[in-house]
C-alpha cells in the first residue's frame, strides 16, 4: 500500500481517496504553524516551519522499519533529498506550480 506523510492542515486532502477504498496509510507530524494564524499570513514563520518537519519525518521513516521505497516533496523542502540518501531511498521533487512560476524563480535575471 502506498504511504503518505503530510501535516495536521493537510491531513483531509486524502479523506475522499481513503473512502474510495485505496489504501493510503497517513503519517501526520506536526506543521508548528500556530492554528490561530493563518497559513499564508506570516510567510517566515510558515518556512521555519518547513524546515521543523525534517527531524520528525525522519523520526517516521525510521518507525517505518524499510517498507518505503521513495520520498516524494515539494521543492520547497530540500532537507527531504539529504534525508532520502541518508536512509537509501529515492527522492522525487514534486514541483505544484506552473512552469512559468518554475523559469521566474530559477532565472530572475532574464
Amino acid at each position: 500500500s502506498w504511504q503518505k506523510i503530510i501535516t495536521e492542515a493537510n491531513d483531509n486532502s486524502f479523506t475522499h481517496a481513503q473512502n474510495l477504498g485505496i489504501p493510503l496509510r497517513l503519517g501526520i507530524i506536526p506543521d508548528y504553524v500556530a492554528d490561530h494564524l493563518q497559513r499564508w499570513a506570516n510567510m517566515r514563520e510558515f518556512f521555519v516551519s518547513l524546515d521543523n518537519m525534517e527531524i520528525h519525518v525522519s523520526k517516521l521513516m525510521t518507525n517505518l522499519n524499510g517498507s518505503a521505497i521513495c520520498i516524494i516533496t515539494n521543492i520547497a523542502l530540500k532537507w527531504a533529498v539529504n534525508l532520502a540518501r541518508k536512509q537509501t531511498l529515492q527522492s522525487v521533487f514534486l514541483w505544484p506550480m506552473s512552469v512559468t512560476n518554475f523559469s521566474i524563480l530559477y532565472h530572475p535575471n532574464t
